[in-house]
């Protein structure tokens, strides 16, 4: 059975703290769907585009989010075909790590590297785990130079790890609870051994991301694919890759070999890990603003007669566009770009037709008459002379706006 050696640095569990912090606070954020769903279709073509820098293959922002968004499939043998397959595994891999009977096996490694790299090398080359005899491919893989040359300094016949055999203990080691070792930690223990035998003929460095990506989804950490797995590596490409081909790399005779201790490595990684979460924690944080200060001017910039209406409806359950031309003594044109621009700004709903339309408040429904003056008291207040304060000691408050975000 597959048993890693590390200990717990002060380091280690300091980065852990700061990621599952992060998580936290990502996951306190009000996203509504349509927030969210924004924010997943940045982030994957940021993806796209870290991928392709790591792979060095040259495509514009524009490209990035059509193949992102699954407009765009790359043709057999160009280079943006790899680009492609990894969207595709992507989704493959969200979808198939809902499923309750999901396990991790070396089947999936190969199944992995297959689904990437079909239109992208040759059939032979994909979909198997190497031999001792086999050299690794470099192509689309930019770690593949200093990884295996540090690989074969060490590696001989007489240390040979068949990979279908050891990533079957590595893999099986992974869910097992028996030790409660976090998972930031065993997604790190995963990932080193991955680098360090590099098992694929074909297609290691995009595999890998592939892995990473159902581990982060497995243990919550992806987010539903939130969290850039690609742009992860990008941005920490050295500090992984360096550290694994020290590990790597021959000690002297006079020293100690401790190249299995995984500590050092899982210090690395695990900082990598906790400035990647807050970053994205940051980001997030900014989206939400932007989308709270667009609501805000959408409330705050009403004309005194909209602001009339919002305060009326708080006490009374609807009103007709007669009724409101009676109240504010404008024509009827002037009423309907007044009610029609409240309804634009999801502070009012319209019901009915013609003579006989009438206004409701947004958060009330046509079947409730007795409306939600909760609901009814905030969208006021915000618009009343003390307002603008109320809404910023709001903001403060996690809790703000997740009873209606549906304009968020």
């Amino acid at each position: 059975m597959y048993t890693p050696t590390f200990g717990l640095t002060h380091s280690i569990v300091q980065n852990i703290v700061s990621c599952e912090v992060s998580l936290h606070e990502i996951m306190a954020f009000p996203l509504s769907a349509s927030l969210q769903r924004t924010i997943i279709d940045s982030a994957g073509t940021e993806n796209i585009l870290a991928l392709a820098s790591l792979l060095s293959i040259s495509i514009n922002e524009e490209t990035a989010t059509d193949i992102s968004l699954g407009r765009m499939l790359a043709q057999p043998g160009t280079p943006q075909r790899i680009l492609s397959n990894y969207r595709s595994t992507r989704d493959f891999i969200f979808s198939m790590t809902r499923d309750p009977y999901f396990s991790l096996s070396p089947s999936l490694l190969l199944h992995l590297n297959k689904l990437l790299l079909t239109g992208v090398t040759e059939s032979w080359e994909y979909g198997r785990f190497r031999s001792i005899t086999d050299d690794v491919n470099p192509v689309h893989d930019t770690w593949a130079g200093k990884i295996t040359a540090a690989y074969s300094a060490r590696s001989s016949s007489s240390h040979y790890i068949e990979p279908q055999r050891f990533f079957s203990d590595v893999l099986s080691w992974f869910p097992e609870r028996k030790y409660h070792i976090h998972r930031v930690l065993k997604i790190g223990c995963v990932l080193r051994e991955l680098l360090h035998l590099y098992p694929f003929v074909s297609g290691n460095q995009i595999t890998i991301l592939a892995l990473t990506d159902v581990l982060m989804e497995k243990t919550g950490l992806s987010m539903h694919g939130l969290f850039p797995v690609a742009r992860f590596f990008l941005q920490f490409s050295d500090e992984i890759i360096v550290n694994n081909v020290y590990s790597l790399s021959p000690k002297p005779s006079s020293t100690k070999d401790t190249s299995d201790d995984q500590t050092g490595w899982l210090e690395v990684f695990s900082k990598c890990m906790a400035t990647e979460m807050s970053t994205l924690k940051n980001e997030i944080s900014r989206a939400v603003e932007k989308k709270m200060n667009i609501r805000k001017k959408r409330i705050l910039d009403l004309n005194p007669r909209q602001q009339k209406l919002l305060r009326h409806l708080q006490y009374n359950p609807r009103v007709s566009r007669r009724k409101y031309v009676a109240m504010t003594g404008v024509s009827s044109m002037t009423a309907y770009r007044d009610l029609n621009d409240l309804v634009k700004r999801k502070l009012i709903h319209a019901y009915g037709g013609g003579r006989s339309s009438y206004y409701r408040l947004a958060g009330s429904s046509e079947e409730e008459h007795t409306l939600d003056h909760t609901k009814k008291r905030e969208v006021v207040k915000i618009i009343t002379d003390d307002g603008l304060s109320y809404l910023t000691r709001r903001e403060s408050d996690p809790t703000f706006l997740t009873s209606d975000q549906s304009d968020i």
